[in-house]
This record gives C-alpha cells, sequence and structure tokens, in this order.
C-alpha cells in the first residue's frame, strides 16, 4: 500500500471559502516547464494544450456560479 505523506494546509483557519471574494490563481508546472505554450516578448502564445486549457476556463462559467477576471 502506497502511503503519502501529510502535507500541512495552507487554509485560514475559521475562513469560509465559499464566502464571495476574487482569489488569485496560479499554476506552476512540474520543474517549471512551458506545457501550455512559450513566452515571446513578454507574452505567452499559446500552443494546442494552452488554447485548450484557456477554453476549459472560459466555459467555467457556463458550469459554475463564477465570475472570470483577465
Amino acid at each position: 500500500m502506497l502511503v503519502l505523506p501529510q502535507r500541512k494546509s495552507i487554509r485560514l483557519p475559521n475562513f469560509d471559502y465559499s464566502s464571495l471574494g476574487f482569489y488569485f490563481i496560479t499554476i506552476c508546472t512540474q520543474n517549471r516547464k512551458c506545457l501550455f505554450g512559450n513566452i515571446v516578448n513578454g507574452e505567452i502564445i499559446l500552443n494546442n494544450v494552452g488554447k485548450m486549457i484557456c477554453g476549459i476556463w472560459k466555459s467555467l462559467p457556463n458550469h459554475h456560479d463564477v465570475v472570470l477576471d483577465a
């Protein structure tokens, strides 16, 4: 049986994460590989995987009660 190490929770105690508010989301890939595209002149040029993820991100309001920002 595989036993995974216990991870410390980074959630704030007594905070209601279902409340309204802005949430900053960042994604880091293993070894910081550019899996979603490449940075050219300070902007990302999405590859096919990046375009797929972007489409899923933009469709979130169709499935969940969220409002997306830039």
